[in-house]
């Protein structure tokens, strides 16, 4: 072998050496390491709404049912929900009261009405009521309002011939791999 060729031979094992001490640098300079837990699973909910009728008797509301509230300004309504699946979820439910008057002009009716909260196992918190405890599977909350109680005298004096509709949206996320207060926990859909 003539010199020419140890010394290139030479240069190449230097250069071969420098390029593994810098990629070896770089890479545990960049080494980072993340525990990262994902959990699926299928969250099934069923939001019940239900009122008392004459007997006392809890019963499903109907869609379509109407109440006058002229001569009762107080509106029998429970609001829960029941975990039909496996997996254990964070809740929070929203109430919106929406009026139409007499051209069939829609307004914001939340001023309009008072609900009777249970301000023990839910907590409100930017227009959602969060369910203080995870659901269980086969658990029903308790309820989130168990009546409305509607202002007649504003009513009558601002929309009178109005009519009111009552929507109620529940979201829930999974519990498992999740924050333990639900008012921390991750992955609400965005409004």
């Amino acid at each position: 072998m003539s010199k020419k060729e140890k010394i290139v031979i030479l240069l190449l094992v230097i250069i071969a050496f420098f390029i593994f001490v810098v990629s070896t640098i770089a890479f545990r300079i960049y080494d980072k390491t993340a525990n990262n837990v994902i959990t699926f699973g299928n969250i099934k909910m069923q939001l019940l709404q239900t009122t008392l009728n004459k007997n006392n008797d809890e019963i499903d509301v109907n869609d379509d049912e109407n109440f006058d509230i002229t001569h009762n300004s107080t509106v029998s309504r429970r609001i829960k929900v029941k975990n039909l699946g496996k997996q254990e979820f964070f809740l929070r439910i929203s109430l919106k009261m929406i009026g139409t008057d007499e051209n069939n002009k829609e307004f914001n009716a939340d001023d309009f009405v008072i609900y009777d909260l249970n301000t023990k196992d839910w907590i409100y918190k930017d227009g959602w009521y969060y369910y203080k405890n995870v659901v269980k599977e086969n658990e029903t909350t308790s309820n989130l309002i168990t009546k409305i109680d509607f202002d007649i005298n504003k009513i009558t004096s601002l929309y009178p011939k109005s009519k009111f509709k009552f929507d109620v949206e529940a979201q829930a996320v999974q519990a498992q791999n999740n924050a333990s207060n639900v008012l921390d926990v991750s992955g609400w859909p965005k409004n």
